[in-house]
């Protein structure tokens, strides 16, 4: 697992926004941010896993432990979190590949974040299109097989209906003669979408201007 400074940023704006409003929730009153899924989508990368830890400390020896020893401090959050098993569960994932920590500390309190994020990069290796009577087939092959990618075709999710999909392809058709496409491929992750791969396609051109560098067929 690796720190990762947008994970912190996005850490330490939840605690110091827990700090101003005084609460300790997952949630906050922010619709921008309102849930650790909002925030760390918000950091800029691209996710498709996350999870939070958050924890506060009130008294006089919060002040205390910082002046002598911050060091203190922060093994009692841990200590904290590694016997809540949630907390455990979330810093002992496997599958979490990115960190970041966020402390705001004000008088005798103090608020700690911690961000988890599974992120994966995913790219098209290659395209394969064809003429199909009136439309234009579009094959993209893969780096990865990566789950829950959509489609989007000038900001409106296409129909699934007509997207073939199988290990590590995806197949979709483009009507000849329709104009410009914006083409996204994009991650749902719960009710928000992250796209990761973005390429025009003008229909009204012939298939050899618009992939001129591709493998293509015509029936």
């Amino acid at each position: 697992m690796q720190f990762d400074k947008r994970l912190r940023i996005a850490a330490r704006q939840h605690s110091n926004d827990m700090l101003n409003r005084k609460y300790l929730s997952h949630n906050s009153g922010d619709n921008i941010s309102k849930t650790p899924l909002h925030r760390i989508y918000n950091s800029g990368l691209s996710v498709l896993v996350v999870g939070e830890n958050i924890a506060e400390n009130k008294g006089g020896t919060v002040r205390a432990l910082l002046k002598e020893n911050p060091d203190s401090l922060a093994k009692i959050v841990i200590k904290e979190w590694m016997n809540s098993p949630p907390h455990k569960e979330n810093i002992l994932n496997p599958d979490f590949t990115h960190l970041g920590i966020g402390y705001i500390a004000y008088k005798n309190t103090h608020k700690v974040t911690q961000n988890f994020a599974d992120e994966r990069e995913f790219s098209v290796d290659s395209m394969l299109a064809k003429v199909d009577k009136k439309r234009y087939l579009i094959s993209l092959y893969m780096n990865a097989v990566v789950p829950e990618v959509s489609i989007f075709d000038n900001g409106e999710p296409m129909d699934t209906d007509s997207i073939y999909m199988r290990s590590g392809r995806m197949d979709f058709p483009l009507i000849k003669d329709s104009g410009l496409h914006k083409v996204e491929l994009c991650l749902r992750e719960g009710t928000l979408y992250r796209c990761g791969v973005r390429f025009l396609v003008d229909t009204d051109s012939p298939i050899e201007d618009i992939f001129p560098t591709l493998s293509y067929n015509n029936k």
